[in-house]
Protein backbone atom coordinates (compact mmCIF):
# COMPACT_ATOMS: atom_id res chain seq x y z
CA UNK A 1 0.00 0.00 0.00
CA UNK A 2 1.35 2.96 -1.06
CA UNK A 3 1.01 6.73 0.89
CA UNK A 4 -2.35 7.67 -0.99
CA UNK A 5 -3.46 4.70 -0.14
CA UNK A 6 -2.88 4.78 3.36
CA UNK A 7 -4.18 8.31 4.09
CA UNK A 8 -7.55 6.92 2.03
CA UNK A 9 -7.70 4.26 3.93
CA UNK A 10 -8.74 2.17 0.30
CA UNK A 11 -6.92 0.79 -2.37
CA UNK A 12 -6.69 1.96 -6.71
CA UNK A 13 -6.24 0.34 -9.27
CA UNK A 14 -5.61 3.30 -11.53
CA UNK A 15 -4.09 6.77 -11.24
CA UNK A 16 -5.04 9.83 -13.43
CA UNK A 17 -2.42 12.84 -13.33
CA UNK A 18 -4.42 16.34 -14.20
CA UNK A 19 -7.67 16.84 -14.86
CA UNK A 20 -8.00 18.20 -18.08
CA UNK A 21 -9.74 17.03 -21.19
CA UNK A 22 -7.94 14.47 -21.62
CA UNK A 23 -6.99 13.15 -17.92
CA UNK A 24 -11.35 14.23 -17.36
CA UNK A 25 -12.43 11.28 -20.10
CA UNK A 26 -9.27 8.94 -19.10
CA UNK A 27 -11.01 8.91 -15.47
CA UNK A 28 -14.50 8.96 -17.03
CA UNK A 29 -13.52 5.70 -18.96
CA UNK A 30 -12.14 3.98 -16.02
CA UNK A 31 -14.89 4.75 -13.55
CA UNK A 32 -17.64 3.78 -15.86
CA UNK A 33 -15.86 0.53 -16.67
CA UNK A 34 -15.79 -0.08 -12.66
CA UNK A 35 -11.94 0.61 -12.21
CA UNK A 36 -10.92 1.84 -8.67
CA UNK A 37 -9.97 5.53 -9.89
CA UNK A 38 -7.82 8.17 -8.25
CA UNK A 39 -7.44 11.55 -9.97
CA UNK A 40 -4.27 13.84 -9.09
CA UNK A 41 -4.41 17.47 -9.71
CA UNK A 42 -1.93 19.90 -8.89
CA UNK A 43 -4.00 22.80 -8.75
CA UNK A 44 -7.16 24.03 -6.58
CA UNK A 45 -10.77 23.71 -8.01
CA UNK A 46 -12.46 27.10 -8.88
CA UNK A 47 -15.03 28.79 -7.36
CA UNK A 48 -18.09 29.30 -10.27
CA UNK A 49 -17.54 33.24 -9.82
CA UNK A 50 -13.78 33.12 -10.79
CA UNK A 51 -14.88 31.26 -14.25
CA UNK A 52 -16.03 34.12 -16.40
CA UNK A 53 -19.06 33.98 -18.60
CA UNK A 54 -17.82 32.99 -21.94
CA UNK A 55 -19.85 35.62 -23.63
CA UNK A 56 -19.54 38.64 -21.42
CA UNK A 57 -15.69 37.68 -21.06
CA UNK A 58 -14.89 37.41 -24.83
CA UNK A 59 -16.89 40.81 -25.26
CA UNK A 60 -14.60 42.64 -22.59
CA UNK A 61 -11.73 41.56 -24.25
CA UNK A 62 -12.54 42.71 -27.69
CA UNK A 63 -13.23 46.38 -26.57
CA UNK A 64 -9.73 46.45 -26.79
CA UNK A 65 -6.03 46.05 -24.62
CA UNK A 66 -5.93 47.97 -21.24
CA UNK A 67 -2.12 47.91 -22.00
CA UNK A 68 -1.19 45.86 -18.81
CA UNK A 69 1.47 43.91 -18.66
CA UNK A 70 2.45 40.33 -17.28
CA UNK A 71 6.00 39.74 -16.46
CA UNK A 72 5.76 36.86 -14.62
CA UNK A 73 2.85 35.32 -16.66
CA UNK A 74 5.28 36.57 -20.76
CA UNK A 75 4.35 33.18 -22.51
CA UNK A 76 0.39 32.56 -21.05
CA UNK A 77 -0.11 35.98 -21.42
CA UNK A 78 0.30 35.87 -25.35
CA UNK A 79 -2.77 33.06 -25.78
CA UNK A 80 -5.80 34.51 -26.86
CA UNK A 81 -8.27 33.59 -23.83
CA UNK A 82 -6.07 34.85 -21.46
CA UNK A 83 -7.40 38.84 -20.78
CA UNK A 84 -11.13 37.50 -21.40
CA UNK A 85 -10.75 34.22 -18.95
CA UNK A 86 -8.31 35.80 -16.78
CA UNK A 87 -4.72 35.13 -15.67
CA UNK A 88 -5.68 33.28 -12.60
CA UNK A 89 -6.80 30.24 -14.54
CA UNK A 90 -2.79 30.28 -16.31
CA UNK A 91 0.20 29.57 -14.45
CA UNK A 92 2.99 31.43 -13.48
CA UNK A 93 5.77 30.95 -16.57
CA UNK A 94 8.39 32.05 -13.59
CA UNK A 95 7.90 29.65 -11.18
CA UNK A 96 6.67 27.36 -13.56
CA UNK A 97 9.70 27.63 -16.15
CA UNK A 98 9.89 25.00 -19.13
CA UNK A 99 13.19 24.88 -21.79
CA UNK A 100 13.08 24.10 -25.19
CA UNK A 101 15.94 23.79 -27.67
CA UNK A 102 16.72 26.91 -29.85
CA UNK A 103 15.61 26.13 -33.26
CA UNK A 104 12.46 24.28 -31.66
CA UNK A 105 10.87 26.26 -29.48
CA UNK A 106 7.61 25.92 -27.87
CA UNK A 107 4.95 27.96 -26.08
CA UNK A 108 3.44 25.81 -23.66
CA UNK A 109 0.39 26.79 -22.36
CA UNK A 110 -1.25 25.61 -19.08
CA UNK A 111 -3.91 25.86 -16.29
CA UNK A 112 -3.07 24.61 -13.21
CA UNK A 113 -6.72 23.84 -11.69
CA UNK A 114 -9.42 21.00 -11.54
CA UNK A 115 -10.30 20.85 -15.12
CA UNK A 116 -6.76 22.89 -16.29
CA UNK A 117 -7.14 24.03 -19.45
CA UNK A 118 -11.12 23.34 -20.43
CA UNK A 119 -11.60 26.49 -18.54
CA UNK A 120 -9.76 28.77 -20.56
CA UNK A 121 -11.61 26.59 -23.54
CA UNK A 122 -13.75 28.61 -26.09
CA UNK A 123 -15.82 25.62 -27.11
CA UNK A 124 -14.67 25.48 -31.20
CA UNK A 125 -14.53 21.52 -31.80
CA UNK A 126 -13.26 20.56 -35.33
CA UNK A 127 -12.25 16.99 -36.32
CA UNK A 128 -9.17 16.50 -37.93
CA UNK A 129 -9.30 14.98 -41.51
CA UNK A 130 -7.76 12.68 -43.93
CA UNK A 131 -5.59 15.91 -44.52
CA UNK A 132 -3.92 15.62 -41.04
CA UNK A 133 -3.79 12.34 -40.47
CA UNK A 134 -2.44 11.39 -43.87
CA UNK A 135 -0.51 14.15 -44.51
CA UNK A 136 2.98 12.19 -44.74
CA UNK A 137 1.87 9.88 -47.23
CA UNK A 138 1.23 12.75 -49.42
CA UNK A 139 4.13 15.38 -48.55
CA UNK A 140 7.00 12.87 -47.38
CA UNK A 141 7.50 14.95 -44.84
CA UNK A 142 5.02 15.45 -42.29
CA UNK A 143 4.62 12.88 -39.14
CA UNK A 144 3.06 10.32 -40.56
CA UNK A 145 0.25 9.16 -37.99
CA UNK A 146 0.11 5.54 -36.42
CA UNK A 147 -4.16 6.11 -37.18
CA UNK A 148 -5.89 6.87 -39.70
CA UNK A 149 -9.44 9.26 -39.16
CA UNK A 150 -11.75 5.89 -39.46
CA UNK A 151 -9.90 4.88 -36.36
CA UNK A 152 -10.63 8.15 -34.52
CA UNK A 153 -14.29 8.93 -36.17
CA UNK A 154 -16.04 6.87 -33.40
CA UNK A 155 -14.59 8.58 -30.82
CA UNK A 156 -15.38 11.83 -32.31
CA UNK A 157 -18.74 10.21 -32.12
CA UNK A 158 -18.89 9.36 -28.72
CA UNK A 159 -17.49 12.74 -27.33
CA UNK A 160 -19.50 15.20 -29.34
CA UNK A 161 -22.56 13.66 -28.07
CA UNK A 162 -21.82 14.32 -24.39
CA UNK A 163 -20.62 17.34 -24.76
CA UNK A 164 -24.08 18.34 -26.83
CA UNK A 165 -21.61 19.82 -30.28
CA UNK A 166 -23.97 22.35 -32.22
CA UNK A 167 -23.41 22.14 -35.96
CA UNK A 168 -24.76 23.10 -39.88
CA UNK A 169 -25.20 19.40 -40.92
CA UNK A 170 -25.54 20.43 -44.54
CA UNK A 171 -21.46 21.63 -44.25
CA UNK A 172 -19.80 18.13 -44.80
CA UNK A 173 -16.27 18.93 -46.75
CA UNK A 174 -13.25 16.48 -47.06
CA UNK A 175 -11.26 19.06 -44.83
CA UNK A 176 -13.75 19.43 -42.23
CA UNK A 177 -15.54 16.36 -41.89
CA UNK A 178 -19.19 15.92 -40.28
CA UNK A 179 -19.61 16.08 -36.98
CA UNK A 180 -22.40 14.59 -34.35
CA UNK A 181 -24.74 17.19 -33.72
CA UNK A 182 -27.29 17.88 -31.14
CA UNK A 183 -29.79 20.62 -30.78
CA UNK A 184 -29.79 24.08 -33.29
CA UNK A 185 -27.67 24.68 -35.41
CA UNK A 186 -25.71 28.46 -34.46
CA UNK A 187 -27.28 31.17 -35.04
CA UNK A 188 -25.24 33.74 -37.36
CA UNK A 189 -24.84 37.48 -36.06
CA UNK A 190 -26.59 39.77 -38.90
CA UNK A 191 -22.73 40.67 -39.71
CA UNK A 192 -22.08 37.13 -39.83
CA UNK A 193 -25.13 36.38 -42.35
CA UNK A 194 -23.75 39.92 -44.88
CA UNK A 195 -20.29 38.39 -44.77
CA UNK A 196 -21.54 34.99 -45.94
CA UNK A 197 -23.79 36.62 -48.51
CA UNK A 198 -21.28 38.78 -49.86
CA UNK A 199 -18.32 36.30 -49.74
CA UNK A 200 -16.78 35.35 -53.16
CA UNK A 201 -13.83 33.21 -53.38
CA UNK A 202 -13.90 30.51 -56.11
CA UNK A 203 -13.95 26.63 -54.83
CA UNK A 204 -14.10 27.87 -51.16
CA UNK A 205 -17.46 28.76 -48.60
CA UNK A 206 -18.01 30.05 -45.32
CA UNK A 207 -18.56 27.74 -42.55
CA UNK A 208 -20.50 28.08 -39.17
CA UNK A 209 -17.96 27.04 -36.17
CA UNK A 210 -18.91 23.95 -34.76
CA UNK A 211 -19.11 24.74 -30.86
CA UNK A 212 -19.97 23.35 -28.02
CA UNK A 213 -22.34 25.78 -25.48
CA UNK A 214 -21.24 27.71 -22.07
CA UNK A 215 -24.32 26.35 -21.35
CA UNK A 216 -24.97 22.46 -22.14
CA UNK A 217 -28.79 23.11 -21.95
CA UNK A 218 -28.49 26.00 -24.18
Amino acid sequence: MNDIEAASGEGYDAVVVGSGFAGSWAAKELTEAGVRTLVLEAGPPRRAEEIPDRAVSYAAAAAGDDGASWPRQPVQSGHFHFRPRGPHLFVDDVEHAYETPPDRSYTWIRGMQVGGRSLVWGGSALRLSRFETEAGDVDGASLRWPVRYEDLAGAYDRVEELLGLRGTPEEDLPQLPHGRFRGEPPVLTPAESDFRRSYRRPGTRPVPVRYVPADPGA
